[in-house]
């Protein structure tokens, strides 16, 4: 029974967790904010070599939205023809079984034994990348990295802004800003 409290307790922690942990990464030889105009670069078979519950078309508008919106307010342009950067996203989900050995013992057939309990989870990261259009090298990244609950469509729309609006507060305003 105790058990069975402990891995609810964690599963319960796990699942209410909305905390988003995000992390940029820069060319710090490179000056982004000279640039103002920008354009996404294509995706291919979004749905069929990648996990289609979290790549697909409805997460591939929400997010291309979301971007748009945040890198519109730093005074950044979409231009389809001759932008100065190109902006990527990837998804990337990790599974993993956690094992926690506890302090209680019990007797085992053989020996003593420290009782285990394990829970799976998935940690999910979305990152965005933007590459200089003409030498197509990597400028900046932002990422972001929370637990996964199960995937629910009901609530994406809003942690990907979430997580996206984070990504962005560190990114810095074109020098071209109106």
């Amino acid at each position: 029974m105790k058990n069975i409290l402990y891995i609810l307790l964690v599963s319960l922690l796990f699942s209410c967790s909305e905390k988003i942990r995000v992390y940029t990464d820069k060319d710090s030889s490179r000056d982004i904010q000279r640039f103002s105009t920008y354009a996404w670069g294509t995706i291919k078979n979004l749905e069929t070599d990648n996990n289609p519950i979290f790549y697909n078309e409805l997460n591939d508008k929400r997010i291309k939205a979301e971007v748009n919106n945040q890198l519109q307010a730093k005074g950044y342009n979409l231009r389809d023809e001759n932008p100065q950067l190109v902006v990527h996203y990837h998804i990337v989900i990790k599974n993993e079984i956690v094992q926690r050995d506890m302090s209680n013992f019990y007797h085992g057939a053989r020996w003593i034994e420290a009782d285990r309990n394990s829970y799976s989870s998935q940690e999910g990261t979305l990152i965005i990348d933007l590459m200089d259009a003409t030498t197509d090298e990597l400028i900046w990244r932002g990422y972001a990295v929370s637990v996964l609950d199960e995937y629910r469509p009901d609530i994406a729309e809003e942690t990907l802004r979430k997580a996206i609006v984070k990504i962005f507060s560190e990114f810095p305003p074109s020098s071209k800003l109106n």
